[in-house]
């Protein structure tokens, strides 16, 4: 039973991973769904690129910022406090690594504006656009239900219309009753399953449309 059931999962994870799944819907809803699917992977190429490019900028920054620190500091001690030191040379330095150090505290105090001001918004960009592809998987993973469930009630029925076709029911009476009884069963399951998707198809629906107007 677990490696049934292991295999069984397995087979609808492999399934749920294509593209081209076939799965009980309208050819409307198929084509939003592919079209919302093709959107989502869109943005997040999009939002990786300025993910990856923006932290290169802080990263770059943060080394400016050191670096000019390095410079001004070398600057003001050019000269030292040897003896042959030219005074006037010293002070000269002193002034241009003053500049570098005032260069170094303005790229840390931008570095410290881009980060307030940037850093929630893609953090939350990226936790959309994560929330997106998890509904969407969701949505599939309700649709692929329903639709293993209608087919496994197709074959059920096609039992029962092959037994009744026999037209024999001798000694075949408790599997009629059986069959009949099981049938009942996946029909509500079935139902419920429809619900289900509906639902789940109409909330994603409506969050997506304030997701689009809110980015």
């Amino acid at each position: 039973g677990l490696v049934r059931r292991w295999f069984a999962a397995k087979r609808d994870q492999i399934a749920l991973q294509k593209k081209d799944l076939n799965l009980e819907e309208t050819p409307a809803e198929t084509k939003y769904f592919s079209n919302l699917q093709t959107y989502a992977e869109h943005i997040e190429t999009c939002v990786q690129i300025l993910s990856v490019d923006y932290k290169d900028i802080i990263t770059t920054q943060k080394i400016t910022a050191s670096k000019y620190q390095t410079m001004g500091a070398a600057f003001s001690n050019l000269w030292g406090e040897n003896e042959l030191s030219n005074t006037a040379s010293a002070t000269m330095y002193q002034s241009v690594g003053s500049v570098w150090g005032k260069l170094s505290k303005q790229v840390q105090d931008h570095l410290l504006t881009n980060k307030k001001q940037l850093d929630k918004p893609f953090e939350d960009l990226i936790f959309d656009v994560e929330a997106l592809k998890a509904a969407l998987a969701k949505r599939k993973a309700a649709a692929y239900d329903f639709t293993k469930k209608t087919q496994e009630g197709k074959s059920l029925n096609d039992q029962m219309s092959k037994l009744r076709q026999s037209r024999d029911f001798t000694g075949q009476q408790d599997k009629y009753y059986a069959l009949e009884g099981t049938i009942r069963r996946s029909d509500i399951s079935i139902e419920e399953s429809k619900k289900r998707c509906a639902l789940i198809s109409e909330r994603l629906k409506r969050d997506v449309e304030r997701f689009r107007v809110e980015f």
